[in-house]
């Protein structure tokens, strides 16, 4: 959608409470609509000094899909006019008497008033001898009793005006919004202005996506998106958490349906499966931004002693003790302790610490158990209808660490923009918070090769994540790539138990961890019901396993230590 001069309005106070007060999930009536005004109406509001360009419009990375939609004056049951003429002169008339006779009024300065519509404009008209030109002094107007609007709807709009003698053209724009300070000054003898009504109608993305295992079934549910009218939302899913099927969703939930809920029939079957959920408007045909990414991780134990760590970070805070009571079959479920032992969890009464991913525990089972895990996956993506990342490109997001920095490196897209915002926060799911992510740098359009440079990646946070997103020629936010998580671990001294906390592009092993660090001693992994350890002084193929996630390992670490490992990825 081109930027037209209404949006760039929208970065105004007035219009922003408006579009604030439309977030409330009202039930949806379409008000009565008329046709969009041409562009030369539009060009008489981008001349507003009233309705000037603002920064900080933005509430989270969007700009989320909207669409202007245009209200005729017979939506209304009442129309208030504010006029001030040395005091404020209010006026409220009704539908029957401003599309039948009028409304009429004076004021003590000679001012003869008459209010009239048609039903889609409102018109005043004002008749003033000829004194000193400052006659017609509309403050604002508002239409009264439109559904979904109980404070009223403002004119946002002048259609077409026309000047009496000594008017001032400029203070025509005061009779727009409610700011109640101005008003207008049209001019003596006869003057007039003609003022339309219109709202913004955005559909804002659902959020607080999670998944539940129900059997062999996947249950997501969500926050509903704020925006009203709302007919269904649509749910995308993938195996991976880049490789999401965005174009076309797996499934959505009943049309007119509120409930924020929808079950993947035989989804836990999958050993992954990776879930975002878009907001769908069919008046308008607007889909929102995407919601956060949630998915599932299954894991199958076999009987006896089991290593293992967690895929996924969980929703919501997790003891161990909620893990030995949700994977089936537990005798006991072991955490490393502080002195380098193993602690030993059996139930109630037991010591409990918070299941952390990253860490690395050990399970006693009953029998073979296929357990499945619940979480946030560490690459996520804002994707909309329109400019942006394409498919080709949205995936490539790489970064590398070294000297205390980290180097982040992207694939352009196929269209064209003016330059890419870099976005970092200290969360998974922060990109999709109000104030969960900051703006770290900008990049050209045009730089090759494509590379930002983070100095100081580690000052807020260990878990740091990063999302690029393209800046069209008109200043709006496309589709973002799909962001990277860059998380540092610290080791030892000591033995320490760890498990990776993101699915890596570095293909890390035992050997690559004991020899890329001094201090490391060796690693342990767990296989046959035993640990093996790989010691940094072996050859790299005795006693060698990959580093994968959802494994159990143990790190010795000497005195030299602690250490610290950057593991990257998704």
């Amino acid at each position: 959608m081109h930027r037209t001069a209404f949006e760039r309005k929208l970065q105004s106070g007035p219009v922003v409470l408006l579009t604030l007060f439309l977030l409330v999930n009202l039930s949806f009536t379409s008000p009565v609509q008329i046709p969009v005004r041409n562009a030369e109406t539009d060009a008489l509001q981008e001349e507003n000094p009233f309705f000037s360009s603002q920064s900080g419009y933005e509430t989270t990375i969007g700009d989320d899909p909207w669409i202007e939609i245009d209200v005729g004056v017979s939506a209304a049951s009442s129309v208030t006019i504010y006029e001030r003429t040395g005091v404020y002169n209010i006026r409220t008339y009704d539908l029957a008497t401003l599309m039948g006779p009028g409304g009429s009024f004076s004021t003590g300065a000679f001012e003869e008033y008459n209010v009239t519509s048609d039903g889609n404009v409102l018109t005043i008209h004002c008749f003033r001898p000829n004194i000193d030109g400052g006659g017609n002094n509309i403050v604002a107007t508002r239409l009264d009793g439109v559904a979904g609007f109980p404070n009223g709807l403002w004119a946002t709009r002048i259609d077409s005006y026309v000047m009496g003698i000594g008017g001032v053209p400029e203070t025509r724009f005061n009779a727009l919004g409610e700011h109640m300070m101005n008003h207008t000054v049209l001019g003596d003898d006869h003057s007039e202005i003609v003022l339309g009504y219109s709202y913004i109608y955005r559909v804002l993305p659902p959020s607080n996506l999670t998944t539940a295992v129900q059997g062999s079934d996947i249950t997501l549910s969500w926050t509903p998106s704020p925006s009203f009218g709302i007919d269904y939302y649509k749910v995308y899913a993938g195996n991976a958490p880049r490789l999401m099927d965005l174009n076309t969703p797996i499934g959505s939930t009943p049309f007119g349906s509120s409930t924020p809920v929808w079950t993947h029939f035989g989804g836990a079957s999958n050993q992954e499966h990776y879930y975002l959920v878009r907001a769908y408007n069919s008046t308008y045909g607007l889909e929102s931004y995407t919601s956060n990414t949630a998915g599932i991780f299954a894991i199958q134990f076999e009987q006896g002693r089991n290593a293992f760590s967690l895929p996924l970070e969980p929703f919501n805070l997790t003891y161990v003790s909620d893990l030995w009571n949700r994977i089936p079959g537990s005798q006991s479920l072991f955490w490393m302790g502080p002195d380098d032992r193993w602690v030993e969890y059996e139930g109630p009464g037991y010591p409990d610490v918070v299941a952390e991913n990253g860490n690395g525990y050990m399970v006693d089972l009953l029998q073979d158990v296929r357990f499945v895990f619940t979480g946030l996956p560490g690459s996520m993506i804002k994707c909309k209808d329109g400019f942006g990342f394409d498919s080709a490109a949205r995936g490539n997001l790489n970064g590398i660490y070294g000297n205390y920095r980290v180097l982040l490196q992207w694939s352009r897209p196929t269209q064209n923009g003016t330059y890419f915002r870099v976005l970092r926060s200290d969360s998974r799911d922060g990109f999709f918070e109000q104030g969960g992510y900051r703006e770290i740098g900008t990049i050209s359009f045009s730089t090759t090769p494509l590379y930002y440079a983070d100095l100081d990646p580690f000052s807020d946070s260990d878990n740091v994540f990063y999302m690029i997103v393209p800046v069209d020629p008109s200043g709006r936010n496309g589709s973002s790539s799909f962001s990277l998580a860059v998380i540092r671990m610290e080791f030892g001294p000591g033995i320490v138990s760890f498990g990776i906390p993101v699915r890596t592009f570095e293909i890390h092993s035992v050997d690559s961890i004991s020899t890329s660090l001094d201090p490391v001693v060796g690693v342990s992994y767990f296989t046959d019901g035993i640990w093996k350890f790989h010691s940094k002084e072996m050859p790299s193929s005795v006693y060698y396993a990959p580093i994968t996630q959802g494994e159990g390992y143990q790190m010795s670490v000497d005195l030299n230590g602690p250490v610290t490992i950057e593991f990257i990825g998704m």
